[in-house]
Parts: structure tokens; C-alpha cells; sequence
């Protein structure tokens, strides 16, 4: 029974196969292209190079998770620049205090649960701001960016220094013999140890959002949030413990930038990382709209995010453009994320910027209108209500009324004017889009028979090969016969669509309304719209002569391949004669010297039959000469034996 099923099971062609694996794991798609054109410009690549990168991401990748589970729960946090900066900071203020007092391993404890605890306080505020307090995502995280970053600057300045310059950094004292050296310079297996926790944050956060109830609801809060409360989701603290979570994960980036690089510098440190960490999310196929993503992949998104550092670095770009690059990487990102996540909203973008027409437009147009319409009368109707609610002179009253009736009617008026002419317009293109829709329809119709034809008159010539189980090849006559048969489908299938294309009444029709009607009205140019019909109609002549050339081409070309190939069945026919003659001549002289060697053959029969003949009589003749001999003997023998007998008779 199993093995049935899974033979009725439909096979993926291999189009369906790249189509599912792209929309599932468009990232490696694009991490792979990125990683190739980085080899390529590097002309090699070493194990090295691999944990450089690997290391390098460490930083971004650790922060864009947090930003993932946030973009995942549909909201957006600006501050992760600032927050990582602050926490760090502080981390290594803290630091400095507790390393005089207690040295170099209870400081980097102490630091480090410094910087995740201050990281996962301004992200926990953020959640609350946005689930309890209901303030929108992107202006709360704005403001707290805005807070943070300033205070990292004005702590740095406050604090008082030896020299008395000012400080530019918050700087770990000793570093080469703290423990942050070890975490971030050493390696385990000649992988870095922070490339190690990267990859191990990573399985985590995704066995956290596609295996735990929280994470379930992380991504049923994103789809939709009004139905993630309906099914008792207390959605208010749910955002706080994502914003939480994620100012976390902004503290463990924090700490693997101060272990990779011993300092954090309050104007630069987290500049733009928001954005980074967004980009990394919507390269690893995390949807802006919330509700859909792979954790894996922003993994991924990091690395290409990262090695496209790398490539400028190869190819000797300037730096300055790097975030130009970045930013075009990103907004390609989002049109494939439209691709693969919302096609409706993909060509609504294609139909808005004229590549992709709409033929509902014009029913979309009229439910706009009487939309608008209704909304103009409903503004009146309560202008109107609150005229007659004032105590005014019935005579006032209906004067104001009525200058605002008129006033309405001027308005719709008006805008009925407006979206009558695009009405009509839309009108016109759907004429054009259906002649256009039934010549593609007919093109497609047309190639579906004449590839039927020619798979039919391939297995004609396939069967006349085999014969009585004997290989046969098909005569030029067979070849001719179908080919004429499969120009004649050709030439019905394409005559139907050539009719449709060289028939240009529909083209003319509307080109001849919309003059019209633009000539109605006197504010447009007439002597332009004049010349802008005559140029079309002239294209369109010019369009169709050309199409009518195209097609005594196709008929010439088609008649030529057919004379071509009746010219080759007749230089086989005269080649075939020639051989034909020298054959007889061949088998003429063949059969001679098959004849004389047949006389030659029983001349040499006879010969060894008479010697064969002589040696039997030869056989003969000295087989009676001996028995003649052997007769005489016996009969000298028994002479002798009788002569014996008569002597011993005697004695006796």
C-alpha cells in the first residue's frame, strides 16, 4: 500500500523543484552567488578567509537575530545601535571599577552580566512602550535611539581622565590579559570561538521560534495580532518579552565587539547597525510584514551582508561607497521578498509604476469614484446637520444649504468629469489588452499544435526504422511527405494568429475615439493631438507592413527548407543510379570470376575423383591378387597335407 501511494505521489519537475527551494531558501541562493563573486575576485580562497568571515559576522549576526524575532512579531526597533553602544560602555566602565578591587576574572563577569542586564532593560522598555503604552514601533525605538546615544557620548565626556584631554572611547584596561582576549582572538579547531557562539545562538533562537510555544506565538502575533489576542494571547507583554529578548541579544553582540576589538567608541560604535541588522533579516528571507521568516537565514543574510565588505575590500573600491552598495543589495532584497512573499502586492507595485496593466482598472476606477462620491455627499449631509441643528432663519438656513448642495455638486461634478475620461481611458486599454490577450492566446495555441505535429511525425520516422525487428531507414520520400504535411499545420496554426495581428480596426478605433474626445476639450494643444494621431496611425501602418513582410519571409524560408530538401532527395535519387550501375558492372564481373573459379574448382573435383577411382581399383586389383595367392597356398597346403597322409600310410 505504502509503496503505491508513494508511487502515485506526482514527481516535481525540475522548474517546481528550483521554484519551492527558491521560495524557501532564497538566502543560500543569494549567500552562494555573493560567496562565488568573492572567490572570483580573489582569484583563491583559503580556510582562513572563511573563519575571517565567519568571525567578522559574529557581531551583526548575534544582533540581527534579536531584530529578527522582533520583525518576525511585525514591529521594528531603531535603538539597537545605541542600545549596543550604551550597554557596552557601561560594560566597560564597570569593568575598569571592578578590575582595581578584584582583577581580571570577576571583571569580566561582572561586565559582561553589566552589559546584557543594561541591553535587555532599554529593550524591555522599548516592549513596553510598544505593547502596554500602544505607541508605534518605529517613532518609540526612535526616540530611545536618540536618548541612548547621547547618553553614551555625555557619560564618556563626564568622566574625568588623568591628562585631562578628553576621551574619545571606553577602553578595557590590560586587554591581552583578560579574558576577553581569549573569547574573542582564540580559536577552538582553527574555528574562532565567536564564530562558534554565533552558530550556537543561532540553532537556539531557531529551535526557540519553531519548536516552543512562545515562539509559535512570536510568529501569530506577526500574521496577525487582533487573531493572536482573540485566541488569548496576551499580546501587550508578549511584545515586551520580544523587545526584551532581543535588547538581550543586543548585550551578547555588545559583548563579542568589546572582546573582538577591546574598546567602544561612543560616536561610532552601533552607527548604522540597525539598519545592518535589518538588512541581514530581509537577505535572510525575514518578511517586512511580519508573520513569516526562516532563523537560519539570517545567518546567511549576515554573511552576504559581511562578505560584501570583503568584495569592496578586494576589488579596491572606495569605503564611502559602501553603504550605496548595501543599500541597492537591500532594496533588491525587498522586490524578491515581494516576489516570494506578496505577488499581489509585487504587480499592484509593477501596475503603479506602468509595467503591468490591470484589466479590472476600469471597474477599480468606478468603485473609486462612487467611493468618493459618497464620501463628498456624506462631509455635506453633515454640514448640512449641523446647520439645521443651529437656531438659524428658516430663510438663511436653506441659502447656506443650498450654496453648499451647489457647492457638492460642483465637486462631484468636477470629479465625475476627472474619472470619466479615466474611466474611458481604461476602457480603451482593456480593447487593446484583449486583442493582445487573444493573440497571445492564439500564439500559444498555434505552437501547441504545431509541436504536437512534429512530436507525431517523429514517431512515424521512429517506427519505419524498426521492421520485423530489422533496422530500416526511412526514405527521403517519407521525410519529404511529413514535412509537407507539418508546413501545411504551420501555415493554418500561424494564419489564424496573422489575422489577428494584421487586423488593426481595434487599434484604430481607439485611437480614433480618444482623438475625438480630446478634441472636445479646448484646453489641450489641438495642433499636437493632430500630429500625435497621425503618427500613430502611421506607426501602425508601418507596423503592419512590416509584419506582412515577416510573414512572406517565414513562407520563403519554409519553402526553401522544403526545396532543400526535395533537392537532396533528388541528388540521392541520381547518386543512387550511379551506384546502381556500378553495382551490376561490380556484380557482372563478380559472377565471372565466380564462374571461372567454379569451372577451376570441379576440374579439380573430377581430377580427385578419377585418382580417388584409380586407387579403389588399384585397391581392388591387389586385394584379389593376394587372395589368388592365398587360394594358391591353402591349395599347396593341402597338397602337402595329402602327400603326408599317403606317406604315412605306406609305413603303415
Amino acid at each position: 500500500m505504502g509503496n503505491s501511494a508513494s508511487k502515485n505521489k506526482k514527481k516535481l519537475s525540475l522548474g517546481e523543484l528550483a521554484k519551492a527551494s527558491w521560495k524557501n531558501g532564497s538566502f543560500l541562493y543569494i549567500f552562494i552567488v555573493m560567496f562565488l563573486f568573492y572567490i572570483s575576485v580573489n582569484n583563491y580562497i583559503t580556510w582562513n578567509s572563511i573563519t575571517n568571515i565567519l568571525k567578522s559576522t559574529a557581531v551583526i549576526g548575534t544582533l540581527s537575530l534579536g531584530m529578527g524575532l522582533i520583525i518576525i512579531s511585525g514591529d521594528i526597533d531603531l535603538s539597537v545601535g545605541a542600545n549596543f553602544a550604551f550597554s557596552g560602555g557601561m560594560g566597560i566602565l564597570v569593568y575598569k571599577e571592578v578590575y582595581d578591587v578584584a582583577g581580571h576574572g570577576l571583571a569580566t563577569f561582572v561586565s559582561i552580566l553589566v552589559i546584557v542586564a543594561v541591553a535587555t532593560i532599554i529593550g524591555f522598555i522599548n516592549g513596553i512602550m510598544v505593547g502596554k503604552l500602544k505607541m508605534p514601533a518605529f517613532i518609540a525605538t526612535l526616540g530611545t535611539m536618540l536618548i541612548f546615544r547621547s547618553l553614551c557620548k555625555y557619560i564618556l565626556k563626564a568622566i574625568p581622565t588623568d591628562s585631562g584631554q578628553q576621551q574619545q572611547t571606553y577602553q578595557l584596561i590590560d586587554y591581552y590579559s583578560s579574558p576577553y582576549y581569549s573569547l574573542g582572538n582564540e580559536s577552538v579547531l582553527t574555528i574562532p570561538i565567536v564564530g562558534i557562539i554565533l552558530i550556537v545562538f543561532v540553532l537556539l533562537v531557531y529551535y526557540f521560534a519553531k519548536h516552543t510555544k512562545f515562539g509559535r506565538r512570536i510568529y501569530a502575533l506577526g500574521s496577525n495580532s487582533k487573531a493572536a489576542s482573540l485566541a488569548g494571547i496576551n499580546v501587550p507583554w508578549t511584545k515586551a518579552t520580544i523587545f526584551a529578548i532581543a535588547g538581550a541579544f543586543v548585550g551578547l553582540s555588545a559583548v563579542l565587539h568589546v572582546s573582538i576589538y577591546s574598546s567602544m567608541d561612543s560616536s561610532t560604535a552601533g552607527m548604522s547597525y540597525e539598519l545592518y541588522a535589518i538588512a541581514s533579516c530581509v537577505i535572510g528571507g525575514i518578511s517586512m510584514n511580519g508573520g513569516r521568516g526562516n532563523i537560519i537565514g539570517i545567518l546567511f543574510g549576515a554573511l552576504s551582508f559581511q562578505i560584501i565588505d570583503k568584495i569592496i575590500s578586494a576589488v579596491n573600491l572606495n569605503p564611502l561607497i559602501n553603504d550605496t552598495i548595501k543599500g541597492a543589495i537591500l532594496l533588491v532584497s525587498i522586490i524578491l521578498q515581494l516576489i516570494i512573499f506578496d505577488k499581489k502586492a509585487f504587480y499592484k507595485f509593477l501596475e503603479t509604476i506602468g509595467l503591468k496593466y490591470n484589466p479590472e482598472q476600469k471597474a477599480c476606477l468606478e468603485a473609486k469614484l462612487a467611493k468618493k462620491i459618497n464620501s463628498i455627499k456624506l462631509s455635506y449631509d453633515k454640514k448640512i446637520h449641523r446647520i439645521l441643528e443651529k437656531d438659524l432663519d428658516k430663510k438663511e438656513a436653506g441659502k447656506t444649504i443650498g450654496l453648499l448642495l451647489d457647492e457638492r455638486d460642483e465637486k462631484i461634478a468636477a470629479l465625475t468629469l476627472k474619472y470619466d475620461r479615466l474611466i474611458d481611458d481604461a476602457a480603451q486599454k482593456f480593447k487593446l489588452y484583449e486583442r493582445e490577450r487573444k493573440i497571445k492566446e492564439a500564439k500559444k495555441a498555434a505552437s501547441a499544435q504545431i509541436k504536437e505535429k512534429a512530436i507525431a511525425n517523429k514517431a512515424i520516422l521512429k517506427k519505419t526504422r524498426f521492421q520485423n525487428g530489422k533496422y530500416l531507414k526511412p526514405t527521403l520520400e517519407k521525410e519529404i511527405a511529413l514535412e509537407k504535411e507539418l508546413q501545411d499545420v504551420q501555415e493554418e496554426a500561424w494564419s489564424k494568429v496573422d489575422e489577428l495581428i494584421l487586423d488593426i480596426s481595434i487599434p484604430q478605433e481607439v485611437a480614433r475615439h480618444i482623438y475625438d474626445r480630446d478634441r472636445a476639450n479646448p484646453s489641450l494643444d489641438q495642433g499636437k493631438l493632430e500630429v500625435t494621431f497621425v503618427k500613430f496611425n502611421e506607426s501602425l501602418q508601418e507596423k503592419t507592413k512590416n509584419y506582412s513582410q515577416f510573414i512572406l519571409d517565414r513562407q520563403k524560408k519554409e519553402k526553401e527548407a522544403l526545396n532543400a530538401l526535395i533537392a537532396k532527395n533528388e541528388a540521392l535519387i541520381d547518386s543512387n543510379k550511379e551506384l546502381e550501375e556500378g553495382q551490376i558492372k561490380e556484380n557482372k564481373a563478380r559472377l565471372e570470376v565466380l564462374e571461372a573459379k567454379n569451372k577451376t574448382q570441379e576440374e579439380k573435383k573430377a581430377k580427385r575423383e578419377a585418382l580417388k577411382k584409380e586407387k579403389i581399383e588399384k585397391k581392388l586389383d591387389l586385394k584379389k591378387a593376394n587372395l589368388e595367392k592365398e587360394r594358391e597356398r591353402e591349395e599347396f597346403l593341402d597338397s602337402i597335407k595329402q602327400s603326408r597322409s599317403l606317406q604315412k600310410g605306406e609305413k603303415e
